[in-house]
């Protein structure tokens, strides 16, 4: 029974992160965002606007471990991005940008400041609730379902289109589509002839 209240508590703390996620990406589409764009979220002024700030890594070893986000003084936070991981990715529409800054708003507010909050290789096999909701936003803030699925659809499944309306990556628009479970193509019909 315990555990069955776990994971109900777990859904319920997914669930809370996905429409944090969609409030914050409405409102800051609302004030900061492009008209001719209406979908593109610029993470990297979201990160700025919310107290972040983004200093990259240059390390390409997957091995070397250092602090993705830390704490500072005064509610801000710091984000360190590997270079090596944005090399075709905009760190303006990245999901590991997302995922930190749905770490921070989750579950680090209240960090002293100088806290080591996530480390790199932290991320690595982690299944936490917390580390769950961090995704679970990133993903929502990145690529809301609904949203995505209403433009997947609009544009027949197209990944270029779905891709360019969005400004991401070919890859984040596949993962989301497997992970809402919709079909990465549109349905073949057939046609009596």
């Amino acid at each position: 029974m315990s555990n069955g209240a776990t994971i109900q508590t777990a859904q319920e703390l997914y669930k809370h992160a996905e429409e944090v996620a969609v409030t914050i990406r409405e409102r800051y589409l609302e004030k900061y965002g492009d008209p001719d764009n209406p979908l593109h979220l610029n993470l990297v002024k979201l990160c700025s606007k919310i107290g972040g700030q983004i200093e990259l890594v240059d390390s390409t070893s997957r091995y070397d471990d250092f602090s993705e986000l830390e704490a500072r003084a005064d509610g801000y936070f710091l984000v360190h991005l590997r270079v090596a991981d944005h090399l075709i990715i905009p760190y303006e529409s990245s999901f590991r940008l997302a995922f930190i800054i749905g770490d921070w708003i989750l579950n680090f507010q209240d960090a002293e400041p100088g806290t080591e909050c996530r480390t790199y290789r932290e991320t690595v096999a982690n299944n936490t609730a917390s580390y769950m909701a961090a995704k679970y936003f990133g993903w929502s803030l990145l690529l809301p379902a609904d949203l995505f699925e209403s433009t997947w659809q609009i544009t027949g499944c197209d990944l270029r289109e779905t891709t360019k309306a969005f400004n991401v990556s070919t890859n984040a628009v596949m993962t989301r589509a497997q992970q809402l479970n919709i079909p990465l193509s549109a349905p073949k019909v057939m046609v009596d002839e």
